[in-house]
């Protein structure tokens, strides 16, 4: 995974607003939607919350 979506994905642990998400990172909010869509399409989920859920099943966070 890019560095950029791999680090879209770390904020999903807690809930975090977008922009205040993408601030941190020093990307747009935009941005951040995109590379976590891109992130749920590849894992074959819908919504953040799944994210999470995979992520912690995986030991990722």
């Amino acid at each position: 995974m890019p560095p950029g979506r791999s680090s879209a994905t770390r904020g999903g642990g807690a809930p975090v607003r977008r922009s205040r998400f993408a601030a941190a990172l020093h990307l747009s909010p935009g941005t951040v939607r995109n590379h976590v869509s891109s992130v749920l399409s590849k894992l074959g989920l819908a919504i953040r919350q799944q994210a999470t859920i995979h992520a912690r099943e995986r030991g990722w966070v």
